[in-house]
C-alpha cells in the first residue's frame, strides 16, 4: 500500500523504495505544500489550462458566460481552488509566455441583441476565449473560431455592435493581447441576440475540429424559375456531408444553403446555343428576375462569359469564404437552354 502524504508528519519518514500517494484534499501542511508545489511547476508546461470549467446562465434575454472551475459549476477560489492558464508572450517576436491564476469566477455578458452573426433555429457555436489583460485574466467570444492563439489579437468592445460572427468581441476594447481558446457552447435560438433557451451543449477545450467532406453535385439544367427568371435549375442532385443544402423551387430557381462556416470551392459548366451571355455565383441576392452583370455589386462572386455562339462556358470560383445562412444560385442572364447531363453545377466545402 501507497503511503500518503496526510499520515506523515516529516519528509524523512519517507523511505527508499516507497510509494508515496499525494492527495489534493489532505490536510497536513506538508501534504498541501507538496500539492502547491505540484501545481506550481505546471507553469513549465506550455499549453495549460487548469482546473477551468465553463459555465452559463441566462436573465432578460441575455447571457453571461462564466470560467468555474473544472466541474463547471464550482467557483474558483485561491490555493488548490484556483484556475491556471498558459498564455503566449505578449511581445509576437518573444518565444515566452505568461502564467495568470484565476482565484475569483471570472464572468462576462453578453447583451441581449447582440447576435454575434448566429443564425435563426440552427446548431451554432458561441467561442469563448481567455485573453491576457495587462496581467488579468479575462473573457472574450465570437460567432468564430478562427483567431490563431499564436498571433497577438485586437478585441472589440461588444457595446451594441456585436452583430458581426468574425470578430473577437469582450466587454470592453483590447489591443494585441495573448489569447486561449476555451471551448465553445452550442444554442439554438429561434431570435438570435435573444438568450431564452438552454443551451444544447458545452464542450471544453481542448476541442478537436475533423474536417468532413461535403459537397453537392447538380447535373442536367433544366430551364430558370418562373419568378427568379435568372437562376438555374437542375435535374438530378446528389449530396456527400451535410454543410450544403439544396433546395429545389419551380419559381424562384434552384438554391444551395450553407449550414457550416467555411471556405468553398464551385464550378458552373453550362451552355447557350445563341450567344454569350454573363454569369456566376450569386451570394445571398435578392435580384432573382435581373441579370447576373446587373445586380447589386456585393452579391456577386465571379463572372464569366460564354465567348461565341453554340459554346460551353465555366464559372469556376476556387475559394470563397461563406457562413451559416448563406444563399448561393446559379445566376445568369435567362438564356441558358442546355438540358445535357454533362453541363453541371458543383460546390464542395474545402476548409475551415
Amino acid at each position: 500500500m501507497p503511503k500518503k502524504i496526510s499520515d506523515l508528519t516529516t519528509i524523512t519518514s519517507i523511505q527508499s523504495g516507497d510509494l508515496v500517494e499525494i492527495s489534493r484534499g489532505g490536510t497536513s501542511s506538508l501534504n498541501r505544500d507538496i500539492y502547491d508545489e505540484f501545481s506550481d511547476n505546471l507553469e513549465n508546461v506550455k499549453g495549460m489550462i487548469w482546473n477551468i470549467g465553463l459555465g452559463e446562465s441566462r436573465a432578460s434575454s441575455a447571457l453571461t458566460i462564466f470560467f468555474k472551475q473544472k466541474d463547471g459549476s464550482t467557483d474558483l477560489t485561491s490555493g488548490i481552488g484556483r484556475g491556471r492558464i498558459w498564455f503566449r508572450s505578449t511581445t509576437q517576436t518573444s518565444g515566452g509566455g505568461a502564467i495568470i491564476d484565476f482565484v475569483a469566477t471570472t464572468s462576462t455578458t453578453i447583451n441581449a441583441g447582440n447576435t454575434l452573426g448566429l443564425v435563426a433555429s440552427k446548431d451554432e457555436d458561441i467561442h469563448v476565449y481567455a485573453y491576457n489583460d495587462a496581467g488579468t485574466g479575462k473573457i472574450a467570444y465570437s460567432g468564430a473560431w478562427t483567431f490563431d492563439e499564436g498571433i497577438l489579437q485586437n478585441i472589440t468592445a461588444q457595446g451594441s455592435v456585436a452583430t458581426v460572427k468574425t470578430t473577437l468581441f469582450a466587454a470592453t476594447a483590447a489591443t494585441a493581447v495573448a489569447i486561449k481558446y476555451m471551448g465553445k457552447i452550442t444554442f439554438n435560438l429561434g431570435t438570435p441576440g435573444s438568450f431564452v433557451t438552454a443551451p444544447t451543449s458545452i464542450v471544453n477545450a481542448p476541442v478537436h475540429r475533423k474536417q468532413i467532406r461535403s459537397y453537392i453535385i447538380a447535373d442536367t439544367p433544366t430551364t430558370h424559375g418562373t419568378t427568379g427568371t435568372k437562376i438555374r435549375r437542375w435535374t438530378n442532385v446528389s449530396s456527400v456531408g451535410s454543410a450544403i443544402t439544396y433546395t429545389a423551387s419551380a419559381v424562384n430557381g434552384d438554391s444551395f444553403t450553407i449550414n457550416e462556416d467555411g471556405l468553398y470551392s464551385m464550378v458552373w459548366y453550362d451552355n447557350y446555343s445563341g450567344g454569350g451571355p454573363i454569369f456566376g455565383f450569386s451570394v445571398n441576392s435578392n435580384q432573382l428576375s435581373t441579370n447576373y452583370a446587373s445586380i447589386t455589386a456585393a452579391h456577386r462572386t465571379i463572372a464569366a462569359r460564354v465567348a461565341f455562339s453554340g459554346s460551353d462556358g465555366a464559372a469556376t470560383l476556387p475559394t470563397w469564404k461563406l457562413v451559416v445562412g448563406d444563399v448561393v444560385r446559379c445566376h445568369d442572364d435567362g438564356t441558358f437552354d442546355s438540358t445535357n447531363a454533362l453541363h453541371k453545377f458543383i460546390i464542395s466545402k474545402i476548409g475551415d
